[in-house]
């Protein structure tokens, strides 16, 4: 049925790599954030309190992973979300950038990165 709407699933966080590399970015976070200079800048963090591992000392690893899946969204600047990368991994396009699977169907832009670049996509343009 052309008019009903498509089903879109994201699929966010549904490779293991995701969610390390965003509790990982968590724990990086709060050690800045708690370090001279900025730690003078605010009197503590609020959000998400002591549930973000930041060393051995406080929170852990699933408690991070809980807390972002439980609050993960897009920003809107969708980059990765058709990785060049083997199948096997999770990958939907080749080093040809054809989708795996079809005959002539190819991703020409900043979907087949599959890391987040150190900087805005929009700059990068």
């Amino acid at each position: 049925d052309p008019f009903t709407a498509p089903a879109i699933r994201a699929n966010y966080l549904s490779v293991g790599l995701d969610l390390d590399v965003q509790v990982a970015s968590a724990r990086l976070s709060r050690r800045i954030l708690t370090s001279p200079p900025l730690k003078s800048a605010h009197p503590s963090i609020t959000t998400p309190g002591s549930k973000v591992p930041d060393d051995a000392a406080r929170g852990s690893d699933a408690s991070g992973k809980t807390w972002i899946k439980n609050g993960f969204a897009s920003v809107a600047h969708p980059i990765g979300t058709a990785a060049m990368m083997r199948r096997s991994l999770g990958g939907v396009v080749d080093a040809q950038l054809k989708v795996y699977n079809t005959a002539n169907v190819r991703v020409v832009d900043a979907n087949v990165v599959s890391l987040q670049l150190n900087a805005h996509l929009s700059s990068t343009q």
